[in-house]
Formats: C-alpha cells, structure tokens, sequence
C-alpha cells in the first residue's frame, strides 16, 4: 500500500447494525471499507478476494466463529491487521485471540467515542502516512 492510499477493511459481522457503525468509525479514521460479510466462512473468502488491509472481526457468529475465522486469515497472511470487535468479555477469549495475532480486541459496549480513538490509534500504528 503507497502512503497516499486509505488503507482498506473489511468488516465480519452477523450484525447489520454494527458492521454499519464499524463502516462510519472506519471512514472516520480514513480507512475505506471495501466489503463485508455475516460470517466467519464468507468473510474467510471475502478476505481472499480482495486482500484487505485491515479486517474487524466478531468472535461469536454463525457458521463459523471469529477465533477460528481469526487462524485462517493469519494463515492466509500472518502480516494481516485484525482488530476483534465483539460483545465477548471473557479475559481468557481475549488473551486467546492477542495470543493467536489479533492486534487489538475492543468490546462493542465500549462508548463509540473510545471504539473511534482506539480504531484511530490503530490505523495511525500499522498504516502511517
């Protein structure tokens, strides 16, 4: 990616109305959403047809879930930039997804303001300009 370029997203998630809050708070962050899927499966295949920079991920949803949704993309790519966006609390699901390369695990019931700084500083660390 040249540096003059938005890096590019892809949003999994079984929930329209977050994977429309994720779109808003990426362009915010000047990030260009460039697909979304309802599940880990489809988002698996999303990943691969068009490459995407940055992928926020859900941990629980059908078909396939985020953890092992999480593997098979780092697999595809270990240098990918996954940010694990879910209503999870669980300390040790969060510790798994850090330990398995997510590079940041944000609760959705987190103030959207903090969801929109954390996404900001995590744009700003991996894709600097």
């Amino acid at each position: 990616m040249a540096n003059t370029e938005k890096p590019s997203a892809i949003i999994i998630d079984d929930m329209d109305s977050m994977r429309n809050m994720a779109k808003v708070m990426l362009a915010a962050t000047g990030c260009h959403c460039i697909g979304e899927s309802e599940n880990g499966q489809l988002g698996i295949k999303l990943y691969q047809d068009l490459h995407p920079d940055l992928v926020l991920l859900d941990i629980e949803m059908p078909v396939r879930d985020g953890i092992s949704t999480l593997k098979a993309i780092l697999k595809i790519n270990p240098d990918t930039i996954v940010v694990m966006m879910t209503t999870v609390s669980n300390v040790a699901v969060a510790e798994t997804c850090m330990y398995s390369g997510a590079k940041d695990y944000i609760q959705k019931d987190t103030d959207p303001g903090e969801i929109k700084r954390r996404l900001e500083e995590i744009v700003k660390k991996f894709f600097p300009r």
